[in-house]
């Protein structure tokens, strides 16, 4: 599909607003096609944060994948079965990961 490179109708500048695109007079002219492509790119992203708000609140609120993993000592197991689990091990590794909510490091940035 060829578009020609004029400025946008009244048209795609709706449809832009409608998934919350509000272009600044400060960025480059956009073409109908950038425009599209623009456009495109606010309905995927609306689609994909709605469909999992909708999976995760509605359909299946009890059923996350999180809750069926299996723990560190489950899959330290599996891959040694001849080592026997470190508790303390996985503890203090888990206790100097940034992104443990239970680590004392990196508090305040959470």
């Amino acid at each position: 599909m060829i578009f020609e490179n004029t400025e946008l109708d009244k048209k795609t500048i709706n449809r832009l607003e409608d998934y919350g695109v509000s272009l600044s007079n400060n960025s480059l002219p956009v073409s109908k096609e950038k425009a599209l492509v623009l456009s495109g790119e606010a309905m995927l992203e609306k689609f994909v944060k709605d469909f999992v708000n909708l999976w995760k609140n509605e359909l299946f609120p009890n059923c996350l994948l999180r809750d069926y993993e299996d723990t560190e000592k489950e899959i330290h197991e599996w891959l040694h079965p001849d080592e026997p689990w470190d508790e303390s091990k996985a503890r203090q590794k888990n206790h100097n990961d940034p992104f443990d909510l239970h680590s004392n490091t990196c508090k305040e940035v959470k």
